[in-house]
Formats: structure tokens, sequence, C-alpha cells
């Protein structure tokens, strides 16, 4: 039997794996010894992601994920230190691409830990690695590297080190120091990217420090003394895309507090937008007052800390929300919050009574039920208007929720930015269930997606199963890795395997990234004739389209799986 070891490139233990099941299934003693070696338990017969894992055992890894990781890297560092340096720096940080999940910064840490010499490769990524003592040497011999730009972004170090985010303790440890060095040196403390989008956001050390944002990127483990550390130095205060990027989500003060106290004040206008005409082309007004966005959003989302301190330092009471025009006032009427409306009255704002639609809002979110059922029989239109129910659907409020429900809001309205109330709740099982007795539509999509996708992109399977039994999709059934399902819908009709998504692709293209879910799926799809080579309208296989989305393990599998029905 050929040495594993021998040819360690990634598609030739592809093909070592696949020759190492078809032996088995031969019923070749020699392979089963091999496996039972390294694999006691194991299906019988085996199975090919069995057989991988074997294969990864083998050479002293734990999973086939890990062995094919390290593969990708060793190719990767064949073909120079400088691209393999582009990726560690790429993953080490937000606000870069591919997007910010912990997957992304663990795999920089792998990458530093087998390659331990990329942390003295350049100055961006001793800056990252938290070389102090390497950093200090480079800028003694070449000063000029203090604003050398570097990695796929182009940063100079200063944003290499409020931006990354390197699991590794030594990075954590030494972050302050790296960067009161390169302070120390003469870093400009108001060093930012520019978003390469028409938005053109200017993103600020002082940003990367704060993290959050639209995906929650997490702040510097160091955030507060670097922050400080930032403004000491001389970072503007008026730190517009941070207050935004921490404003997103829960009611938390700290931000502000410390920005206050070096010099944010209520006469500050919004600067995320590095160029005039981008403002513009935004629509927003280049006069807006930072506190003023700011406060509309803490009365919307009846953010009582935010909203009080907001006001104590000079917000407009009577600000009026960029997005639809309506007062501060307003908005905490609307949002059913009491204490936010005592804090605007106490502060002086133009106090306002609702009507129309506004009016039944506040009446439904504070559970005025027979006002609301006589808003809806003097102007039934309003049960036509998404926006109320899309709201509270994604915010989990099961009892606003009901009460539209109850009031013959209809379910399946879009909201004006697309939404439908049963996606935004696709994490919410109650809330799920009561759109669905209400006439949710289970096959409907939101921007592509149904809500079974909704539900597995956001990591929950058992739900995103839950939803494939309510469209009895049998895209739905591959994209939840639900085998009874898919058994069941095509012994009922095997006409459905011809069913495809806007986008052309079938059930193979869709398959559940869960390995052991997969599997037997591939096996019934292929079974009942589903094609491995129909490809979907961006030309792609699913093997390729599979792989495309990061699903290199099910493509491997379904590969495995068409060669063998050959």
């Amino acid at each position: 039997m050929a040495d594993p070891r021998s040819d360690s490139s990634l598609e030739s233990l592809r093909k070592q794996a696949k020759r190492w099941l078809r032996e088995l299934r031969r019923g070749d003693a020699a392979a089963l010894q091999r496996l039972e070696r390294v694999l006691p338990r194991h299906s019988t017969p085996p199975v090919l992601r069995e057989v991988q894992q074997a294969l990864a055992r083998e050479q002293g890894l734990a999973s086939w994920a890990e062995l094919r990781e390290q593969r990708e890297l060793e190719a990767l560092a064949a073909s120079g230190r400088h691209e393999l340096l582009q990726v560690f720096l790429e993953h080490a940080c937000i606000f870069t691409p591919p997007r910010d999940f912990p997957s992304k910064w663990r795999r920089a840490e792998r990458i530093h830990a087998r390659h331990p010499e990329l942390a003295t490769a350049s100055i961006h990524s001793a800056v990252v690695c938290g070389e102090v003592g390497h950093v200090r040497r480079l800028l003694d011999a070449e000063p000029a590297l203090l604003t050398a730009r570097g990695g796929p972004q182009q940063w100079e170090p200063l944003l290499f080190a409020c931006y990354g985010r390197l699991p590794n303790e030594r990075a954590r440890r030494h972050a302050l120091e790296v960067a009161t060095l390169l302070l120390e040196r003469g870093a400009d403390p108001n060093a930012h990217f520019v978003t390469p989008d028409d938005w053109k956001l200017r993103f600020s050390a002082l940003t990367g420090a704060m993290g959050q944002g639209e995906m929650g990127q997490p702040e510097h483990p160091e955030a507060d003394a670097l922050a400080r550390l930032l403004l000491q130095r001389g970072a503007d205060p008026n730190e517009s895309q941070g207050l935004y990027n921490t404003h997103l989500v829960g009611d938390d003060t700290r931000w502000l507090e410390l920005l206050f106290q070096h010099g944010l004040c209520a006469d500050h206008r919004i600067n995320w937008h590095a160029e005039p005409e981008a403002a513009t082309h935004s629509g927003f007004d280049p006069e807006l007052r930072v506190l003023d966005y700011l406060v509309c959003g803490a009365a919307q989302n009846a953010h009582t800390a935010r909203l009080e301190i907001l006001l104590a330092h000079g917000a407009n009471p009577d600000a009026t929300s960029f997005y639809d025009g309506k007062s501060c006032y307003e908005h905490a009427l609307m949002s059913g919050s009491r204490e936010a409306v005592e804090l605007l009255r106490r502060y002086g704002a133009t106090v306002v009574t609702l009507a129309g639609h506004d009016a039944f809002v506040a009446a439904v979110r504070t559970g005025r039920r027979a006002e609301a059922l006589q808003s809806i029989r003097d102007h039934p239109d309003y049960r036509e208007l998404a926006g109320p129910l899309t709201v509270a659907a994604g915010r989990g409020e099961t009892e606003v929720v009901r009460l539209l429900l109850e009031l013959g809001v209809d379910p399946n309205r879009e909201n004006q930015h697309g939404h439908l109330a049963l996606h935004n709740a696709c994490q919410h099982r109650e809330i799920a269930e009561l759109l669905l007795q209400h006439g949710a539509d289970p096959r409907a999509r939101a921007f592509g997606g149904t809500v079974c996708q909704w539900a597995a992109n956001a990591g929950g399977l058992e739900l995103a199963r839950f939803h494939a039994e309510q469209s009895r999709s049998l895209l739905d059934a591959a994209t939840s890795g639900h085998l009874e399902l898919a058994q069941e819908l095509l012994r009922d009709d095997a006409g459905c395997l011809e069913e495809r998504s806007p986008e052309g692709d079938g059930p193979l293209h869709l398959l559940c990234a869960d390995a052991e879910r997969a599997e037997p799926l591939i096996s019934l799809l292929l079974q009942y004739g589903a094609d491995p080579t129909q490809r979907n309208d961006a030309g792609e296989t699913p093997a390729q389209h599979l792989e495309a989305a990061g699903s290199d393990e099910i493509a491997d599998l379904l590969d495995a799986a068409r060669d063998e029905s050959r």
C-alpha cells in the first residue's frame, strides 16, 4: 500500500481518500486494518468522511478540515512568503475580507503558529503579532517604515495595531505597548483608511479600537486603554464612524462618555464620509450634527441611557431622523418607552400627538388593543403596511407580533427595505409559528433566500430543518440536511428533483455544510437521478458552487459519490 505521506498535495490526498474508500468497498482486508488502526469505530460500510478523517489522523491531525487547511497553507507558502504574509494580514484584522467571523481570525493564528517567521516578516506583521522589540529595531534602522503601507489593505502600521484581532496572548499583551511606540515615533493618531465603495467611509485608528458595526465585530482586547491613548495623542473625539458602529446594539454609553471627556460636543458634524461628494451621493446633509443623528436612533430603539447622555450634552431634543423625517419624540412614542418620552419632555422636546399610522404603531407597541383595533377599523389599509410587523419579528417581540397578526396585518408583505416578517424571525421559533399560523408563506424569498436558508446562514440548523418542514421544498431539505424530509418528498413525487432556485441552483448545489448530514443526502439525490454535472445560471456545477461557498468537504463527498455511481 502506498505511503500516505509520499505525495501530500491536496489533490493527491483527495485521490488517496477515494482510492482507500474503493478498496474498503471491495472488501480489501489490508485497507480495513489500516482504517481500524486509526478509526476503530466506523460505519459499515465505511463512508468517505470517515476515510478522510482516518487519513488526517494518520498524519497527526484531528480532522480532514485541518488536513485540508494545512495542505492549502503549504501550497500558499510554496508560492512565496509574500503571498502567505498577505493572507495572514488580511485574516488577522477586522473590516477586511473575508467576512468577520471568528473562524477568520482563528485561521490567521493557525497560519502564525505554523509559520512563526511571519511575525517578523514586516513591520505590519510584527505590529499585529505584538513583536514590540522587532518593531522598535525596524524603526531605529528605517524611520520611514512608520508610515509604510502594507498588506492587501495597504494600511500603515498603526491601523494594524488598532484593527488586529489575532487570538494570541502575546499579541494581546503587547498591543498597547506597540501602539504607544508607534505614536511616540510620530504615527498619526488620526490615521485612517477609506472604503473603496461609493460611500467612501472613513475608518480611523480609533474606529478600529472600538469595533462593532453591522456584523458585531469585536472591539480590541485593549479597547479602552488603546482609545484613551489615541485620544491623548490627538485623535479627533468626533469619531462619527465609531459612534455609528457602536450605537446599533445595546444601550451602552461607555464610548460616548469617553469621547465627551476628550472634546466631543454638540457642534460636531458627521464626518464618516471622507469626501463631500460621497455624503451628497448617500443623501446625508454634511451639516447634520452627529449627536442629533445618534439621539434619533436612541429614541427609536428606546436606549434610554444613551438618550439621556446625548441630551445632557446638547443633542437637539427636536432632532429629526435622516431616514424618515420623524422627530425624536415621535420615535419615542412609537417605541412604547414611557421613560424615553419623559426624558425628551424634560429636555424640552416639542410635545406632539401621534396621528394616523404612527398612532397605530404606538398603540400596538404599548399593548393598547382597543385603540389599535379602532385604528384598523378606520384605516384597514394599515394591514398592508409591513414595517411594524417585520421590526417586531426581528426583535423577538412575541406579544407585539401576536397583536399585529390578530389585527389582520398581512405577514406576507415586504417592508420598505424588502424584508419579510418570517425571515426576520428565522431564529425565533415561537414567532415563526405565530406567523405561519396566520398565513405566512414558508416558500417566500427575501433577498433571494428562503427562510430556511436564512436560518441555516445564521447557524440555526435545527430551526432550518423546522422551516424546511413547513416549506416542504427539496431545496430547503438539502439546505438544512433534512434526510427524512427529502426521502418523503422524493417518494411522493420524484419530479421535485427538478426544483430550482432563482439562481438556477438545484438540491445538489445547496447541500448542507454538515458532512454527516450531507453525505446520505448525496446518495439519496443521486439514487433518484440528480445530475451532478447540472450547471446553475452562473455556469457552476454543484461541486464548483459548493467549493465557491467554502464547502470543499461537501464538494469532495459529492465528487466521490459521483465517481462510485459511474
